[in-house]
């Protein structure tokens, strides 16, 4: 083969590859932006967002998606309930006690996390609920958590048909507070100033930037009331508590502040 043709060999492996849920998208090639195997990396990473949580948030974050492996030569017992976590304990130090599922895989025994939870060791949440006293990180923790599935959430080639829903459907993510100002303030602007300022999110965006240029379409929005992404079907904003256009919506994600008031 001609070097023209060794790329189009490897174009359509990487198209018709068995590890693609649904067909690679050819119009955007993100390739070069890589997809984080865990939370852990994805925080802790300089092409992450590069801002580590603290070690209670790393341990509650680390169940919640079910990231780490329960086997008895691969993690210290004591991840299992997160109260054992020493409050003051550095989460870079985490790796030396835990074993973190790279991409749903132990790296070290090789057990995936579908077996873990058939066996009862995992669990697979849908959701969290906190109650948290002030001071305690609450808006950050929440950006941090977001911002990881978003980045999990583009990297899936055509999101809405990953999840069998129709290729033109919209995946939305409302973030809700007691009042409008409340939702911007507490819970968006973390979230905004935190994509804004990643070294990740910065290179999609680069790469964005560049098919947008070259087909002359807008392939994404970041605004200050809106992160939306027409080409991936994925919309982000904040909301008042108004249950008329809350309503309908195929979300992925919905973050609600001081929830026992509504």
């Amino acid at each position: 083969y001609d070097e023209s043709e060794l790329e189009l060999q490897k174009l359509l492996e990487e198209v018709f590859s068995p590890h693609n849920r649904v067909p690679k998208d050819l119009k955007i090639d993100d390739s070069d932006v890589p997809e984080f195997p865990n939370f852990y990396s994805f925080c802790m990473s300089k092409q992450g967002i590069n801002i580590p949580p603290f070690a209670r948030q790393l341990a509650t974050a680390t169940h919640l998606f079910g990231e780490w492996c329960p086997g008895k030569k691969c993690s210290h017992p004591a991840i299992r309930d997160i109260r054992k976590i020493p409050v003051d304990k550095n989460p870079h130090d985490f790796p030396e006690k835990v074993t973190f599922l790279e991409f749903g895989i132990c790296p070290k025994c090789g057990i995936g996390k579908r077996e873990w939870v058939e066996k009862g060791m995992l669990y697979h949440y849908s959701s969290l609920s906190m109650c948290l006293g002030q001071r305690s990180g609450k808006s950050v923790f929440i950006s941090l958590l977001s911002a990881y599935l978003l980045h999990k959430y583009l990297k899936l080639q055509k999101p809405a048909q990953v999840l069998g829903l129709m290729s033109n459907s919209i995946l939305t993510a409302p973030f809700v507070s007691l009042t409008f100002k409340k939702a911007v303030d507490l819970l968006w602007k973390p979230l905004h100033n935190i994509i804004h300022d990643s070294p990740w999110f910065t290179a999609y965006f680069t790469v964005l930037d560049h098919y947008g240029k070259l087909y002359g379409e807008e392939l994404y929005k970041f605004k200050d009331q809106i992160v939306e992404f027409p080409s991936k079907g994925i919309a982000m904003f904040p909301s008042g508590p108004n249950k008329r256009t809350l309503r309908g919506d195929t979300r992925f994600l919905g973050v609600i502040d001081e929830l026992g008031w509504f």
